[in-house]
């Protein structure tokens, strides 16, 4: 049976291809970070945008020094199709593409302008949607009884904080403002320990952004994390989210 993906309620198309190729514009000013990859996802690279063409319809990306850019394009020219995949980080949004690739040169790999751009936005960082079927959890002290310890599951995370479900009665356990000690959860096969402070605890909603029967999730900010942990997470949630949201592209 054939796995189907109900699309998120943070996953938008852009109203207009004018508003999205602004974007890409801005994006191409700015040198945006962009990852490149290919529908098998096989070929994954980190690079980013460098020129906007409205003369040429086109758009470039810069060429890391350890990509072969003619193996990369004469391998892209022959799959059935020639797009690949773009995620792109901007200031307050990161938008997600499929551009076809119509070759490279000194100013980098060239792209044809997309026909569709959506967009996900965010307040600092990317937040990735943890989905059912992927078991993350978080421990952390009790906060009536420190002496236990609570076991819950990830809904979502982002490099400086996650929410994690909780059923109705316990969401008066969480008050804003909380911290909850000894937070521990692994990524990539890091285990973290930190402190965490609660941000929010919201109802529960579905990926459409309907209200759903029971739950709440609770948003929390880390607390103690180093710069190296909080880019060992950032580099999880780059990377799977461009997996999570290619799905709906």
């Amino acid at each position: 049976m054939s796995e189907t993906f109900q699309t998120p309620r943070e996953f938008q198309p852009v109203e207009s291809i004018e508003e999205g190729l602004k974007l890409l514009k801005e994006g191409a000013k700015t040198l945006s970070s962009a990852m490149i990859w290919t529908k098998d996802q096989g070929e994954t690279i980190t690079s980013h945008l460098s020129v906007f063409s409205d003369s040429t319809d086109s758009f470039y990306c810069w060429i890391p020094k350890s990509l072969d850019a003619r193996k990369f394009v004469d391998e892209v020219s022959n799959s059935p199709t020639k797009d690949c995949f773009f995620s792109v980080s901007l200031l307050k949004a990161n938008i997600f593409f499929r551009a076809e690739l119509m070759g490279f040169d000194a100013a980098g790999l060239r792209f044809k302008f997309p026909s569709k751009i959506f967009k996900v936005q965010r307040r600092g960082d990317v937040r990735m949607p943890i989905p059912e079927h992927i078991s993350m959890k978080v421990e952390f002290k009790d906060p009536l009884f420190p002496e236990k310890t609570m076991s819950k599951r990830v809904l979502d995370l982002s490099a400086t904080g996650m929410a994690f479900y909780v059923t109705d009665d316990d969401s008066a356990l969480f008050p804003t403002g909380l911290t909850l000690n000894d937070f521990v959860f692994t990524v990539r096969n890091k285990r973290f320990v930190c402190r965490a402070e609660v941000s929010n605890a919201r109802k529960l909603r579905s990926q459409t952004g309907e209200l759903l029967a029971a739950g709440h999730a609770v948003g929390v900010r880390f607390l103690d994390l180093r710069p190296g942990d909080h880019q060992h997470i950032a580099g999880f949630v780059f990377e799977a989210s461009r997996k999570y949201f290619s799905k709906f592209l």
